[in-house]
C-alpha cells in the first residue's frame, strides 16, 4: 500500500510497495498531464520493457511519486541480478539499440536505468532516495534528504 505524501510533498523515506499499476494511477494520475505521463510509462513497460525484463524487480522513483502537477518524466530502475544477465541480455542492449536511453526518454517520457546486483558500486535504488538538486531547490529542502520510492510488484502488462 502506498503511504500518503508526507509534509513536503514527497512520499515518505523508503522503497514502498504497491500492487500493480492500477494503484499507481489512482494515487499520482490526479490530473490530466499525469494521466498522460503514466500512460506513455505504461506503454514503455508494456511493449519494451515487459519481453526483456518480466519477473525482474521494478521501482518507480522520481518527482512523479509527489505532489508536482507537471513532472518531466518517470525515472524506473530494473535491478538485474548477475546470474540472471544471459537470460536478460536483451535488457542491456537497448541503451544501444533505437536511440537508446535518449530515445526512451522522447518516446514514452522514462527516464531508465538497469542496476546490476551484485556488481559493486552504486546502489541506484538507494540513489533514488534523495531529493535531488532539483527538488531540493523547488521545496527549499537539502538534496541529500529522503524521499520515498515504489515498488510495484506486479508490473507486466498484457
Amino acid at each position: 500500500m502506498i503511504p500518503p505524501l508526507d509534509e513536503r510533498g514527497l512520499l515518505p523515506p523508503g522503497c514502498h510497495r504497491c500492487k500493480d499499476w492500477a494503484e499507481l494511477e489512482e494515487r499520482f494520475a490526479f490530473n490530466p498531464y499525469r494521466q498522460r505521463l503514466l500512460e506513455q510509462a505504461m506503454q514503455f513497460v508494456q511493449y519494451r520493457l515487459t519481453p526483456l525484463a518480466s519477473g525482474l524487480r521494478l521501482v518507480v522513483a522520481g518527482s512523479y511519486l509527489s505532489d508536482k502537477a507537471q513532472p518531466g518524466d518517470v525515472e524506473m530502475l530494473v535491478s538485474l541480478p548477475m546470474h540472471s544477465i544471459g537470460q536478460h541480455v536483451g535488457l542491456l542492449d537497448m541503451f544501444d539499440k533505437e536511440g537508446g536511453k535518449r530515445s526512451i526518454w522522447t518516446t514514452h517520457r522514462v527516464d531508465f536505468y538497469v542496476q546490476l546486483e551484485g556488481f559493486g558500486g552504486n546502489d541506484l535504488a538507494l540513489f533514488f532516495q534523495y531529493v535531488g538538486e532539483k527538488t531540493a531547490a523547488d521545496k527549499g529542502l537539502d538534496a541529500k534528504d529522503k524521499r520515498g520510492t515504489i515498488e510495484i510488484e506486479s508490473w507486466t502488462l498484457p
